[in-house]
């Protein structure tokens, strides 16, 4: 509904290396002035429209304001293999996808905006497949500049990591090959040298499911929501020009960071969704290029994290709030079965200290109950899960009791800094790529690493790529409950804070990223 400006708007192989290589990619940070964040909930919030946003702390504002809740919710399309092809012999099985990069207009204020889309859309449509089915998905560049593919959370081989230096030119396409051999809710967006931030918040992510297909369906095997009601959660910000376009001033405002006024969810401004008084699934990834978010319902209610970045938890985590940073995902119900109909629950963003907040971005999505319900069977909260990828099956107890243990040793430790007016990890930058190499752990090590954030009062969200770890210890305000649970790929490192990840590096052997996932300063630092 949302492809093209035409349509209605708003409607209901082996690398030969001994050593696993991981590279500086760069060191991309949003500064807090300073001070060490801290979380601010406010009692309740009264949803208003103002008539004009000022700007903050230095940046802009979009000169046309968008009304919150005047569109319906909708999540992206699923998009279905061109061709799978079986081995009758090995009864394995490969799916072909092929996707198109390319710009398009899309409607949000009644007249076109230029969005840069896969197949149209912006975010991109979700690819479902079963765990251990492989895939081949080609990217096709209709774009003016060169791109390049990283599938977050995905355990592939080199070549189709996405470097950021492997660019897939204008009229060409790359066919990445993808093992699928972890559940979860991965993430695919681009990851191009010197275009990273850009093209990303132009639109260029989408999410990428990888479900328990042995029995039944995934939701069926951990007895969570029917499929009808497991939804994308895609947010992002975005700042507008008066002639409607996407407004990113690189080497201004945007310089080291970039925070827009309107809060976009599946890429439509603060929507609203009627919902059935019925328990809902929500994969929420946080897609923005700077802005971290404190998720919250505006009654105070209970939500229950069920998934992390990669992977189902052991035990469902009751929480009234929760941080996300950029490139962080977590699964959560919402049970709206004890809601009168017609009674209006709002999705909310608290303040992180020193994060602007424009007039309207403490605002997410709008929930409505609804007088219909469907015959679909509804599910209880579960209090436990089954784990898809269970922490003992890749870090003993010993392991994570050292991690967890801040006067053991660690393997390595990484201190994100900054020099001569570059953010460095350990004293170095990309662009020395005689050192780009900071780590060779060898196939098959568990490594604890210590990772500590000497660079004042800036964030650090610290993307590793191959590998899962577990946030095993952090100074100062602990380790998150759901963190013990389940793995991640994305920790949030915060200003003078220290964190202990430990990993089990593999499957594969070869050189890899590890970065800062705030994506404006990855830009800034790809060269």
């Amino acid at each position: 509904k949302r492809q093209g400006i035409n349509a209605e708007y708003g409607g209901p192989g082996s690398i030969n290396m001994v050593w696993s290589s991981f590279i500086l990619l760069t060191i991309c940070i949003f500064q807090v002035n300073g001070q060490a964040a801290s979380l601010f909930i406010p009692n309740s919030y009264i949803p208003m429209q103002l008539d004009d946003c000022d700007d903050e702390n230095g940046f802009p504002a979009s000169p046309i304001t968008l009304p919150p809740f005047v569109n319906v919710f909708e999540t992206p399309p699923k998009l279905n293999p061109t061709l799978s092809v079986c081995n009758s012999t090995t009864k394995k099985c490969i799916d072909y996808f092929e996707i198109r990069v390319k710009p398009q207009d899309i409607l949000l204020f009644n007249t076109p905006t230029e969005f840069w889309t896969y197949n149209g859309y912006s975010p991109g449509p979700t690819i479902k497949i079963c765990k251990n089915r492989q895939s081949v998905v080609r990217f096709i560049n209709e774009l003016s500049s060169g791109i390049s593919v990283h599938l977050h959370g995905s355990s592939s081989l080199p070549p189709y990591d996405g470097w950021a230096d492997d660019l897939t030119q204008p009229g060409k396409y790359k066919d990445y090959v993808y093992p699928n051999n972890r559940v979860g809710t991965l993430w695919y967006h681009d990851h191009a040298v010197h275009q990273t931030a850009f093209q990303a918040y132009k639109g260029l992510a989408g999410q990428y499911w990888v479900v328990d297909c042995s029995t039944c369906s995934d939701s069926f095997n951990q007895k969570l929501p029917h499929p009808n009601y497991d939804l994308e959660f895609i947010i992002s910000d975005k700042v507008f020009k008066s002639n409607f376009q996407l407004l990113y001033d690189k080497g201004g405002d945007h310089d080291d960071n970039l925070y827009g006024d309107h809060i976009l969810i599946n890429g439509i401004p603060w929507p609203y969704l009627q919902v059935e008084k019925r328990v809902y699934r929500f994969r929420i990834l946080n897609a923005s290029v700077s802005r971290p978010y404190l998720v919250h319902l505006s009654n105070g209610g209970k939500m229950y994290i069920v998934a992390t970045d990669v992977g189902y938890v052991k035990n469902v985590q009751s929480v009234t709030y929760f941080k996300l940073g950029v490139a962080e995902r977590n699964d959560i119900l919402i049970d709206f079965t004890s809601y009168n109909v017609g009674d209006v629950i709002y999705l909310l963003n608290g303040e992180l200290s020193s994060v602007p907040m424009f007039c309207q971005t403490h605002l997410l999505a709008k929930f409505i109950v609804a007088p219909f319900q469907s015959a679909i069977p509804d599910v209880p909260i579960p209090s436990t899960l089954k784990s898809t990828r269970p922490l003992s099956d890749f870090i003993s107890d010993s392991d994570l009791a050292n991690a967890a243990n801040p006067n053991k040793a660690a393997d390595r430790t990484f201190e994100f800094g900054r020099s001569g007016g570059q953010w460095t990890i350990n004293g170095r930058v990309w662009e020395d790529i005689a050192n780009r190499v900071v780590a060779t752990p060898k196939k098959d090590a568990v490594e604890i690493w210590r990772l500590r954030n000497g660079s004042g009062g800036w964030f650090h969200p610290v993307h590793i790529h191959l590998v899962d770890f577990i946030v095993a210890w952090r100074k100062n305000i602990g380790v998150f409950k759901w963190e013990l649970e389940a793995a991640k790929d994305v920790v949030s490192l915060g200003p003078g804070e220290e964190i202990r990840v430990v990993a089990k590096f593999g499957p594969h052997i070869g050189k890899y990223m590890f970065h800062c996932h705030n994506q404006l300063l990855q830009h800034k630092r790809l060269r």
